[in-house]
């Protein structure tokens, strides 16, 4: 686990990603990345062109529909 700080970031607030977990998303500066919330939390993934129809799709299955998804893990 990893614990971020907010920060000030202009006139907004932000968190620094750590090197460690920029090394783990493949991501370097002015990259994308994109961020899904789910039923259980957060996730940041690097934005793949290729990639990322699949993962919106697989976002918008898990919220619709969460609750066989959770009869199914039982």
């Amino acid at each position: 686990m990893t614990t971020l700080r907010v920060t000030t970031v202009g006139d907004g607030l932000g968190v620094v990603l750590p090197p460690e977990v920029l090394d783990r998303l493949q991501v370097v500066d002015g990259a994308e990345v994109k961020l899904f919330e789910t039923p259980n939390g957060i996730i940041l993934q690097r934005l793949d062109a290729e990639g990322s129809a699949q993962v919106e799709l697989a976002a918008r299955v898990m919220q619709e529909d969460q609750t066989v998804l959770r009869k199914l893990a039982e």
